[in-house]
């Protein structure tokens, strides 16, 4: 069986790529769901998903804040080979209060964007045991960003707002802070957003293995295809 673990920055990210792994695999995979909020206390999650004919396992770990994840990594990085597993993936937001200090005008920087990636990337080569299995992904903002490239989400949302925002649809990734713009689509439909577990496991419900295969192959959100192929790889 092939074991890949993923370190996610929080709840809302567990989430989703729990949704994510077990729709894109059909159901063909084994999923182990935990917590690890401080260095040494490891919690077992909701979310677990159990199947031993799967020819794929794999385990997320939420850290609980995004500055925490490629340090964890770090410092688990020999444990999780010493148990067989063969990859290990950070997930995190781009967007954070790090990025809003360096941030001119508060837009999108793909030159910033670069130098928190190289950062990670050059910490990874000098921190880590064996670098070449550590991969790490910056979602281009959050994880809304994601949200915001799948149509199906939004097909019942107020057209006029869509519309006058059609821009951010067709590039999702040019939104500075997109769980902000996700709030204004509920503030359209006199709903509110605010990252609590059942309104993220409500959106994700909803998205169909068919809207993930779409999504990456649109190449809308670049940041979720180079995730697609961390996990496939």
């Amino acid at each position: 069986m092939r074991k890949i673990v993923l370190f996610v920055e929080g709840q809302s990210e567990l989430i989703f790529i729990r949704e994510f792994l077990l729709k894109w695999f059909s159901y063909q995979i084994d999923i182990e769901c935990r917590n690890l909020l401080t260095d040494e206390r490891f919690d077992k999650a909701d979310y677990d998903f159990t199947n031993s004919s799967a020819s794929l396992h794999a385990q997320i770990i939420n850290v609980g804040m995004d500055g925490s994840v490629l340090r964890r990594i770090l410092k688990r990085e020999k444990h999780f080979y010493n148990l067989g597993y063969e990859s290990i993936i950070g997930v995190r937001d781009m967007y954070s209060e790090d990025y809003r200090k360096k941030s001119k005008d508060y837009i999108v920087d793909s030159s910033l964007n670069e130098r928190f990636r190289q950062g990670t990337y050059l910490s990874i080569l000098k921190n880590a045991e064996q670098p070449e299995r550590i991969k790490f992904c910056f979602a281009i903002m959050e994880l809304e960003t994601w949200l915001i490239g799948i149509p199906s989400l939004w097909d019942s949302f107020d057209a006029s707002f869509k519309n006058e925002n059609n821009k951010y649809f067709i590039n999702p990734e040019s939104i500075f802070h997109p769980a902000v713009f996700v709030g204004q689509l509920f503030q359209s439909q006199n709903s509110n957003y605010s990252k609590k577990r059942g309104e993220i496991e409500s959106i994700v419900g909803k998205i169909s293995r068919e809207d993930y295969i779409e999504l990456n192959e649109s190449q809308r959100c670049l940041s979720f295809c180079e995730l697609v192929n961390y996990v496939q790889n």
